[in-house]
């Protein structure tokens, strides 16, 4: 089951560093070819000037990358390196330039750290720089047999990355015995839908989860018992969430459900058809609930959080196995 939580672009310094690290690598590589004498004369101008724009690039980035944002690094860096190593294919006049397969180390910098559609992008660019330098300088037939084995590997490559890299965050993000979010992936899924709900001016609902008496449900029944109740409750939730919600486990025997553009009404009722369905549903124990909507409640995450925790254990203090709505807060008159 996957998580379905925005892929975040990681933070400008981490960009800058692997970036740097990438180009700095490559550049130092090529200017050992060039001290070992390994590349022919033809190409020893064209192989400097390379060298000397590959470091000069990762000393900048390395320096002053980490101070943009990091969209620096899709609309720039990505593609200057992209067509700097095309322009070295194209003026080598040698269409087998080993200089070539920096392509596969970009498609793997870009299906790493970036959004399918951003990695695609990048690998798009580069083949058509690549294919046009590649049909200046060889014959049709040269020219595509070396495109297609350069930018096969590195769509290869990146997307078996890009699988990769997808199963780790799913993983890292998903709580192993319910399929659903952890509670630090619920978290960043709530910060993102209230920005989203912010923008717009609409509301949000936040639902929390308690089972009553887990520890007898444990003790009576094991905890094969137990396991089989959270599963059960988290069942539950992802039908209350109806494709458009998020649940998450926040730690225990707790779960929250996140409700984009759900009012106090919608998410009330949401909660109500929790607390049916489960007491229902013969796990032997009922849930308490808390509930909370913003803005009436906090338009952060963390107050709004806390609005409906509070709510939440209101509801086990009034007897357990009911919905209880936190209380508006108060502001004290001037």
């Amino acid at each position: 089951m996957r998580s379905e939580r925005p892929l975040p672009i990681p933070v400008p310094a981490v960009l800058a560093r692997w970036f740097a690290l990438m180009v700095g690598v490559a550049s130092a590589m090529t200017g050992v070819s060039l001290l070992a004498d390994l590349t022919p004369d033809a190409h020893r101008g064209v192989e400097l000037v390379l060298t000397l724009c590959g470091a000069l690039t990762a000393a900048v980035v390395g320096r002053f990358g980490r101070r943009r944002p990091a969209a620096w690094f899709v609309w720039f860096a990505v593609p200057a390196v992209v067509a700097m190593v095309s322009a070295g294919v194209y003026l080598s006049g040698d269409p087998g330039n080993p200089g070539a397969s920096f392509f596969v180390a970009g498609a793997v910098y870009s299906a790493y750290f970036f959004p399918v559609r951003v990695a695609a992008a990048h690998l798009a660019l580069a083949g058509l720089l690549l294919g046009a330098a590649l049909v200046a300088i060889a014959s049709p037939e040269a020219a595509l047999d070396r495109w297609m084995f350069t930018m096969g590997i590195a769509v290869l490559i990146g997307w078996v990355i890009s699988v990769l890299r997808d199963q780790l965050l799913d993983r890292a993000a998903t709580d192993p015995l319910t399929g659903v979010l952890n509670r630090g992936a619920f978290t960043e899924r709530l910060e993102h839908e209230l920005r989203h709900v912010r923008a717009k001016g609409a509301s949000l609902g936040l639902i929390y989860v308690d089972v009553d008496d887990f520890k007898r449900l444990n003790d009576t029944g094991g905890h094969s018992a137990g396991d089989a109740a959270l599963r059960e409750v988290a069942v539950v939730l992802n039908v209350a969430a109806r494709g458009a919600g998020r649940v998450g486990r926040m730690g225990g025997d707790e779960f929250a459900l996140v409700l984009p553009h759900a009012d106090q009404r919608a998410t009330e009722r949401a909660a109500a058809e929790v607390q049916r369905r489960v007491r229902e549903s013969g796990v032997g124990s009922t849930v308490s609930v808390g509930v909370a909507t913003a803005p009436l409640h906090g338009d952060g995450d963390a107050a709004l959080m806390l609005a409906a925790d509070a709510a939440l254990y209101a509801a086990k203090r009034s007897g357990r196995d009911r919905v209880v709505t936190a209380a508006p807060p108060t502001t004290l008159a001037a």
